[in-house]
């Protein structure tokens, strides 16, 4: 594909620059005879108050007819203009079949010459018929003050056209003959080496993962947790947001915050994190600095930071009353406002050391009674949609079905895009 776009463009430029030399070939060839045409009239013009008319017209119609000399074509419209525009002598050649058309075309485009005669050459394109139309001023130092332009349009010849055509398709061909066996000859390089170079992203991003999945093992067990706690809020957490369509980029964050929420926890003293009882208001301000720890342990690691949105706010609420920014509303960033809800959930439906696991309907009221203060009034409804079958469905899988379901999702989300390059 690359190869086609490379021979595509250089297709267009080999195209307008040989288009643009047959300008330049003809105004070689014709110099000469512009010179001496310049010569002639510029006395017909400058001798007199009023220019001979007839022998203007008869230079002009002599110049045309010696032009098919050049075997390029030939001068089918000629006209001598003064300065104002005013017309002094007009002449055409009558057999050329598109002379209307070029009269229409030189009528719609009047000019006014600047610079040298290469600049005051134009290419007209006429019914696929390129044309030049060239602006020569007559100096004129005699007697009379008037300026003088000749306005001449040389029509180019289908010989001219066939050879700059097959000269086109002569460089073309060459270029992408050179680059398609450039392509040939490097294409298995590259190949092999971006499959190497996948292979190897593949590895590290296995590594990064087994990084996030042991980190939050980690902290589960020292919090008298299980992994399954992780398992499950984070699938529950991907399926509410696949329900709100949140971006792919979104919810690989969310992965990763989902598992490293709590990593903060392990800066946490035992008599504090392990502690049976409720926490005095001392001890929570200190249970309360895991989410800084946590930042801290994240932001060391620029694959990993990515969790920080979940794990700096998700104890964050959606009224403003939580800790430890007291972000508000959609300040708060969304993968925390779903990862809040379907967090509480998990922890009031599943059985833990210290309690029994609650009723769905228990469970459902409690996160009712969150709405607008704790909540995200929308996503909760999102969720209230789907969560019965999820809890369902969740409650059934052991660890290892878990495990399985998690894998499938971090295979979507991180891996699916490298694999398919092998």
């Amino acid at each position: 594909m690359t190869a086609c776009m490379i021979i595509l463009c250089l297709s267009i430029y080999v195209y307008f620059t040989q288009k643009q030399e047959i300008g330049e070939s003809v105004l070689d060839r014709t110099q000469q005879g512009i010179i001496h045409l310049n010569a002639y009239l510029k006395p017909l013009v400058g001798t007199q108050e009023k220019p001979d008319k007839l022998a203007i017209s008869r230079a002009l119609e002599e110049f045309s007819e010696r032009s098919i000399e050049l075997k390029h074509g030939r001068y089918v419209y000629l006209r001598l203009l003064e300065h104002s525009g005013e017309l002094v002598a007009e002449v055409s050649y009558e057999p050329y079949s598109l002379l209307e058309e070029v009269q229409t075309a030189v009528a719609s485009e009047p000019l006014s010459y600047t610079g040298s005669i290469k600049d005051n050459i134009y290419l007209l394109d006429i019914q696929g018929n390129p044309h030049l139309r060239i602006l020569l001023p007559l100096d004129n130092k005699t007697q009379t003050s008037r300026t003088y332009y000749a306005d001449l349009v040389f029509a180019v010849s289908d010989e001219m056209v066939a050879s700059v055509h097959s000269k086109i398709v002569t460089t073309i061909l060459f270029i992408s003959g050179i680059i398609i066996a450039t392509t040939l000859i490097l294409y298995p390089v590259i190949f092999n080496l971006m499959r190497r170079l996948s292979r190897l992203s593949l590895e590290l991003l296995e590594a990064n993962i087994d990084t996030l999945n042991v980190l939050g093992s980690a902290i589960a067990k020292r919090d008298s947790d299980t992994d399954a706690h992780n398992y499950r809020v984070t699938i529950m957490s991907v399926r509410l947001a696949e329900k709100i369509d949140l971006p792919s980029n979104d919810i690989r964050c969310l992965i990763k915050g989902a598992f490293l929420h709590d990593v903060g926890k392990i800066g946490i003293p035992d008599h504090i994190l392990l502690k049976p009882g409720r926490l005095d208001e001392d001890e929570f301000n200190i249970m309360r600095t895991h989410v800084e720890h946590g930042l801290d342990i994240i932001n060391s690691s620029k694959w990993l930071k990515e969790a920080a949105a979940v794990t700096g706010s998700h104890h964050e609420k959606y009224d403003g009353q939580g800790y430890p920014a007291g972000q508000k509303g959609g300040e708060v960033p969304i993968v925390a406002r779903i990862f809040a809800i379907t967090d509480v959930f998990d922890a009031l439906s599943s059985k833990r050391p210290y309690k029994e696991a609650m009723p769905y309907d228990k469970v459902i009221r409690i996160l009712e009674e969150g709405r607008g203060n704790h909540f995200d009034p929308d996503i909760l409804d999102t969720f209230f949609l789907i969560s019965e079958k999820w809890s369902t469905d969740l409650a059934s899988m052991d660890t290892i079905k878990l495990k399985d379901e998690l894998s499938e999702i971090v295979q979507k989300y991180f891996l699916d895009d490298i694999i398919s390059m092998f």
